[in-house]
């Protein structure tokens, strides 16, 4: 045997089939070190390469057939000759340019495989050095039917909620990558401007049962390509897909996911894709928080829960839709369903103690409905702990914070969700009254025309830019625009506008001199306390008095509101235009009533 093998390899070398094998060598790993490095940058999935690699493969068995039969000699590419045909001086004319192609062949491998390990060990520990910060721009919308644009946009924030799981990656929030939507990609400018070392983008497309996800990692200072796939299947492999996306993401990273991150990643609540996507239409409603499409989120919510009763997360989107209903996001807040959505968050916490939304609903019911201070800071927190990049709970928590005058904590607390969610005006406009209670104006100021910058018609900066100018003595014709554009919303008709609205305008006007239309304003008000309206005026007709500089009538007011514990009254121990009340000691004792310290 060991006599047939050499005989074998004598014939090789006679038939100079190891030199075309090491030419063939060294172009097919030029070659596929450049499909590697250019089929990513196309957009072509990784699946392109290994093709690539099957073909180079085929392609070294045909070159050993070739070359076994073929021989290329002076004369030409010529059969080779048997071995009782083949003379001493055909052998040495031909090995000589085959062994210079040969030599350069493998100086040419070598060099490549030294250099592709000194390359890989550069990226792979330039990589492990840089933040593993992350944006998930909205993916495009690919579907025939425009009805499916919601996959797209879904897919997107499941991706990056999931990345959120790992340890040590920062997510870029939705608000902030959802005004790339439109844009342009180019991603030096977006890694700038959102503060990350890499994006995730791609296009989604739904037909029926079909599915089709395309989707990129990019590192942005280069533009580099670390990562691409195309996902086809049909609907029921969907949480397969977005498993997979994930670990090739955090695989791409250098990260090596731990055993409970990977269980975290693979759970997504439900086995039934109907179910899945009943609730990702309901969060994909919720991001625009209108009346409107609060309602209809429930009733997405609610399908989910039909097709799986176990379903904790969609129990838990329930819940965030019944609690925004209690809350200023909407004109009217009905307090009456705090219990429902109380119902839907226990019952969420019941199938899966580990979700963080309903956690922070708890803390905020403790804290806006209950003014229970101790209860809400005791679910922030435990929120914070369970999912520290879930915005809305953190924004909240920094307005608990400066509720309480805690105000280091909450410039803390908002400072890391502006680097969270850098394009998203709330953040600032938050930052922003914690630097106008410690008398800061200038910062607040620039915070505020960043928050107006992104967000031109958020009532809360534009309210907190009157109070700026009306602070400054400057520019107060902004105050009279403000107030006029706030009517005019209304249709200049009083009695249609919430209290809450009616006394911040009353309020602005009554700093600016307004005096006749504030007459209006209060009563307006007044006559709703005698219609015994569920939409109770106390605090908006305080905060009006004060501001005409009447501040007994105003404490007044705000007495009967704490009496019959009007909603949102516990916001005078931060109401900005009401600090001048905190040395009146009437002032005091409803604050200490309210249970904050003096």
């Amino acid at each position: 045997m060991p006599n047939k093998l050499s005989q074998f390899w004598q014939e090789i070398k006679r038939r100079n089939v190891h030199r075309s094998l090491a030419v063939y060598a060294g172009t097919a790993y030029v070659i596929f070190e450049a499909s590697s490095l250019i089929f990513p940058r196309w957009g072509l999935p990784d699946r392109a390469v290994d093709v690539v690699l099957y073909l180079l493969i085929a392609g070294l068995v045909i070159t050993f057939i070739v070359s076994w039969i073929y021989d290329v000699t002076q004369e030409g590419v010529q059969k080779t000759s048997t071995l009782e045909e083949t003379s001493k001086e055909d052998k040495r004319s031909v090995s000589v340019s085959w062994k210079i192609a040969t030599y350069v062949s493998l100086v040419v491998i070598v060099g490549l495989i030294l250099y592709n390990i000194v390359n890989s060990n550069r990226i792979r520990k330039d990589l492990n050095n840089l933040e593993k910060s992350i944006a998930v721009l909205p993916f495009d919308n690919l579907s025939p039917d425009l009805a499916q644009f919601w996959f797209a946009e879904g897919i997107s924030d499941v991706i990056s909620s999931q990345l959120t799981k790992i340890s040590g990656y920062r997510v870029t929030g939705r608000k902030s990558t959802e005004i790339f939507k439109e844009k342009e990609k180019d991603f030096a400018e977006i890694g700038k401007e959102l503060g990350v070392n890499f994006v995730v983008y791609g296009n989604a497309q739904k037909q029926g049962d079909r599915l089709r996800i395309v989707i990129q990692l990019i590192r942005v200072s280069n533009g580099t390509h670390l990562w691409s796939e195309v996902y086809d299947g049909n609907w029921d492999e969907i949480f397969e897909f977005q498993m997979d996306i994930a670990q090739k993401v955090a695989s791409s990273l250098q990260t090596a996911l731990a055993p409970e991150e990977t269980e975290k990643i693979a759970h997504v609540g439900t086995a039934d894709p109907e179910a899945w996507e009943y609730y990702v239409q309901g969060e994909v409603l919720m991001r625009n928080l209108t009346e409107m499409n609060i309602w209809k989120a429930i009733d997405k919510y609610k399908q989910a829960i039909d097709l799986d009763d176990d379903f904790a997360e969609a129990y838990s989107g329930l819940a965030f839709a019944y609690f925004q209903l209690t809350m200023w996001e909407v004109p009217e807040p009905d307090p009456a369903l705090i219990p429902v959505a109380m119902e839907w968050a226990n019952k969420a916490l019941d199938l899966d103690k580990n979700l963080a939304r309903p956690i922070y609903i708890l803390g905020m019911k403790s804290y806006i409905h209950d003014w229970d201070w101790k209860a809400a800071e005791e679910g922030f927190k435990m929120g914070i702990e369970m999912d520290s990049s879930y915005l809305w709970g953190r924004t909240y928590y920094a307005n608990f914070l400066t509720l309480l005058r805690r105000f280091k904590e909450s410039q803390s607390i908002s400072e890391y969700s502006i680097i969270l969610d850098p394009l998203d005006p709330w953040g600032y406009g938050e930052l922003s009254f914690a630097y106008i209670l410690q008398g800061q104006w200038e910062k607040a100021a620039d915070l505020l025309n960043r928050s107006l910058e992104l967000h031109p018609g958020y009532w809360n900066a534009k309210y907190g830019m009157a109070l700026y100018y009306l602070h400054e003595g400057t520019n107060i014709q902004y105050v009279y625009d403000f107030c006029e554009e706030q009517l005019g919303q209304f249709n200049h008709n009083l009695q249609i506008i919430p209290s809450a609205y009616l006394g911040g305008i009353g309020e602005l006007l009554g700093m600016a001199g307004g005096r006749e239309k504030v007459e209006d304003i209060l009563d307006e008000l007044k006559s709703r306390i005698d219609a015994g309206s569920e939409d109770t005026p106390y605090l908006a007709i305080a905060v009006t008095y004060n501001a005409l500089g009447d501040s007994e009538q105003a404490i007044d007011y705000l007495e009967k509101g704490v009496e019959i514990k009007e909603p949102f009254i516990y916001m005078i121990n931060f109401r900005t235009t009401l600090e001048a009340l905190r040395s009146n000691e009437r002032f005091q004792d409803l604050l200490v009533q309210l249970g904050f310290e003096v």
